[in-house]
């Protein structure tokens, strides 16, 4: 601002305290949007706003919690007038109601509020860190996936669609050739086994019971076997992936695999299928007309292609993955 605008429009300029409501918003939960001036930087209010300067019977920090009340805010939404844009004026400003208690009272509750929302702040701050850092890890662990742990290795294209560029080392072979369906029989004793969406697959009783049926036929179980891959087959698009830690039964509806191959790591290729599930290939290849109707079969993985890294930097992989989940 140049000092003779300043100077021609005097009016305009704000003191420490001072409220600036902004006189017309588009929607009708936008009434009475304002901004507190904290500060002693010379500000000046720009056009469409309304200046509201406390006197000296309110704790200004006060005023601004109160404001932004829902008690103030449905006064001034039922006061405004418009169709398309809501306008509020000085007058319809002055006429709305304000509680206010004596000075000391308002001092105390602005406190107050002042040191809940610096929690609440910090709170939010803190859960938008979590949400970047499990954000990062994940990208982490889809490049080390898909792409290994050297960033310098030489690349080739996979002929892969959703994973692309790979380690020119690596091959690329079809799942049928490394792993074959499981069809075990369930045993005296067995307990049922679950795969989570968080890639856990064990007991059912070791983590919750509650809302779950068991089939009533026993026929309709089959075997299953610590070590094992294991797909939920309508979960598995939603990350249902892993290698089971128990031994047990488990629905038919999951896909249980054994490696063809000596020195494969069924842990790699858990965390390979989960990849593919987030990249929402899993639904790609299967069909369905519903998305919860999505059920992956052991066919429609058997001529897909997958990379497949040497065996010791599957193991490598698989330790870098875990330490990258863990940190």
């Amino acid at each position: 601002m140049s000092p003779d605008y300043l100077k021609a429009n005097a009016g305009s300029l704000l003191r420490r305290g001072d409220f600036v409501f902004a006189d017309t918003s588009e929607d009708i939960e936008g009434s009475g949007n304002f901004t507190h001036l904290a500060s002693d930087e010379p500000t000046f209010a720009g056009y469409h706003t309304l200046i509201a300067r406390p006197n000296s019977r309110a704790e200004t920090r006060y005023l601004a919690y109160m404001l932004d009340s829902t008690a103030f805010r449905k006064q001034v939404q039922q006061a405004v007038k418009g169709v398309k844009v809501f306008s509020i004026s000085q007058g319809l400003l002055k006429n709305l109601e304000v509680l206010l208690p004596p000075l000391p009272e308002q001092r105390a509750i602005a406190a107050f509020l002042d040191g809940k929302c610096a929690i609440d702040e910090a709170v939010r701050i803190k859960e938008e860190q979590i949400t970047l850092l499990a954000e990062r890890r994940q990208i982490l662990i889809q490049q080390a996936v898909t792409r290994g742990l050297n960033e310098a290795a030489p690349m080739k294209d996979s002929g892969i669609d959703w994973i692309g560029q790979i380690p020119a080392h690596w091959e690329v072979k079809r799942f049928k050739y490394l792993f074959e369906q499981s069809r075990l029989p369930v045993r005296p004793g067995d307990e049922v086994v679950t795969s989570f969406r968080d890639g856990q697959v064990t007991l059912r009783s070791n983590r919750r019971l509650e809302g779950f049926t068991e089939a009533i036929l026993e026929g309709g179980y089959q075997g299953i076997r610590v070590g094992q891959l294991v797909l939920n087959s309508m979960d598995a698009f939603e990350g249902a992936i892993g290698i089971s830690e128990s031994d047990g039964k488990c629905t038919p509806e999951y896909v249980i695999c054994d490696p063809i191959q000596d020195g494969l790591s069924q842990h790699y290729f858990a965390y390979l299928l989960r990849e593919m599930a987030m990249a929402r290939y899993i639904q790609v290849i299967c069909n369905a007309v519903r998305q919860r109707a999505v059920r992956i079969r052991f066919n429609n993985l058997a001529h897909r292609f997958m990379v497949a890294p040497p065996a010791d930097e599957q193991r490598q992989i698989v330790e870098f993955v875990e330490a990258t989940k863990k940190g």
